[in-house]
């Protein structure tokens, strides 16, 4: 029997979902309560720039090739990622981008 919907976009479906829970985890994590607690301690600009590393260095781990990515890339997302939960007052706009940023880079890569 043949499929009415492509197995193609059942899989962007599945990756989409996926994405989705992810980015809401990790700004779940590194916006919401690792930026809140660094909030009790440091200034925003300082908060944001350790969440950011975090988010990049121990959230991201691999090889050498990883480690640069994580520099030029991620780094500078989860400094973005942190200023706009933080202008926004919510992470519905950080995990959107995030969702969209991952299902991108997935869709370029693939």
């Amino acid at each position: 029997m043949a499929s009415i919907v492509p197995v193609k976009s059942i899989s962007l479906v599945v990756k989409g979902t996926a994405y989705l829970l992810i980015a809401w985890g990790e700004e779940t994590v590194f916006r919401g309560f690792i930026y809140q607690y660094l909030r009790a301690y440091f200034t925003p600009r300082t908060a944001n720039l350790i969440q950011a590393a975090m988010f990049a260095f121990l959230g991201h781990t691999g090889n050498m090739s990883n480690f640069y990515f994580n520099v030029i890339v991620r780094f500078p997302i989860g400094l973005l990622l942190g200023l706009l939960a933080n202008r926004t007052g919510t992470l519905k706009a950080s995990i959107f981008i995030h969702w969209v940023y991952n299902l991108t880079l997935d869709i370029c890569i693939s």
